[in-house]
């Protein structure tokens, strides 16, 4: 039986993502599960570990790398209001 997979078969082999650590792909990955629906979310390192990461020995300045990694593949974007960072997580 088919299963209907929120993950495109074509995000493994997108550049910008196979460029990525492993750890760093499964945040990305893990990411699209809190934004709102305009894929943004607040940059919060501590929230988004325990949610990505439960169980992993990984501490919030590896996420925040994490997230510059990504960054830097314009695979997510920050910006700030009101002194609160925000993540644009695109697709």
């Amino acid at each position: 039986m088919a299963r209907n997979s929120p993950i495109s078969p074509d995000f493994w082999t997108l550049e910008a993502v196979i460029d990525c650590v492993p750890m760093t792909r499964i945040l990305f990955v893990g990411l699209w599960n809190s934004p709102d629906d305009h894929c943004v979310q607040p940059v919060r390192p501590r929230t988004i570990r325990m949610q990505v990461f439960p169980g992993d020995e990984i501490d919030n300045d590896a996420v925040r790398a994490m997230f510059d990694e990504l960054a830097s593949r314009k695979l997510v974007r920050s910006y700030e209001v009101e002194g609160w960072e925000y993540l644009v997580v695109f697709d």
